[in-house]
């Protein structure tokens, strides 16, 4: 049994390196695990509950029926996920991702507040996080409204607490989890959609233990100063995209998307190069 279990475990391995997850073999979560809930019950795969005590009639898929509620919330997510994030939708990443004031203690990093970023109500203590875009209305700028329902249109590139939505899970030592579910109907969560969800646990844990690395380095190199947003990205994000094998420079990219197009269309020849004139 141990075996296939070391098998099963390298296949896992496997996997999450073809998707760029951040592995490293020396962290582990022993007996990690989802929290079986009246709202989020685990289901066999026929769809019965593995549970008899259930108020609610569970549903497999639920997402399919829901107007896109957790795409209304705030949405914090760790360098590995925007770095992820951005070059799967091949855009540099503060179009994607902006900058909010952050209370934590080991992932917030220390940055001058930037007007462009911070919301003109939002108290401003120093560490900032990471953030999803989202609309004036708070509506992530990644739903798309197809014929009546809204739908997440960066499926693939999404980070991991879109991925782990709304399940709670627990180790022998620690356990994490959503504060809030907004689904309208009980999230049911069948044994195979577990060993996934599970698998996106472990990469969102490991992504949050490089950031928090990575920032607690940040410190250390900027000291007492408050740097700039764009200079805490140059110091991290390449520390990020580096090992995933993924190009920093288009990341770091400040430029309108007009003037990029124009430089490409001249290095391509398309258009002439009116400067050299």
């Amino acid at each position: 049994m141990a075996d296939h279990e070391d098998a099963d475990q390298e296949d896992a391995d496997d996997q999450e390196a073809d998707r760029g997850g951040p592995r490293d073999a020396t962290r582990s979560y022993p007996g990690l695990r989802l929290i079986n809930t009246a709202y989020t019950p685990l289901l066999d795969e026929a769809g019965v509950p593995v549970s008899r005590i259930q108020p609610f009639r569970p549903v497999v898929q639920p997402c399919r029926l829901c107007p896109a509620r957790c795409c209304r919330m705030r949405v914090v997510v760790s360098l590995w996920d925007a770095v992820r994030y951005a070059s799967r939708l091949n855009i540099p990443l503060l179009a994607g991702i902006t900058v909010g004031s952050s209370t934590h203690q080991t992932r917030g990093f220390r940055v001058a507040r930037d007007a462009r970023f911070a919301e003109l109500n939002e108290y401003w203590s120093g560490p900032a996080e990471l953030r999803l875009r989202s609309s004036e209305a708070g509506v992530c700028l990644g739903v798309v409204r197809l014929n009546g329902y809204e739908r997440c249109g960066v499926y693939d590139a999404r980070p991991s607490a879109c991925r782990t939505y709304p399940l709670s899970w627990m180790t022998d030592t620690r356990q994490g989890g959503v504060e809030l579910i907004r689904c309208p109907l009980p999230y049911g969560v069948t044994v195979s959609e577990g060993s996934q969800i599970l698998q996106d646990i472990r990469e969102g844990l490991d992504g949050w233990a490089l950031h928090e690395t990575i920032v607690e380095a940040w410190h250390g190199h900027a000291g007492d100063t408050l740097p700039s947003i764009e200079a805490f990205l140059e110091f991290a994000v390449p520390r990020v995209a580096g090992p995933m094998g993924i190009d920093a420079a288009p990341l770091l990219e400040h430029r309108a998307p007009e003037a990029r197009l124009r430089d490409a269309m001249v290095d391509a020849r398309v258009v002439p190069d009116r400067s050299r004139r």
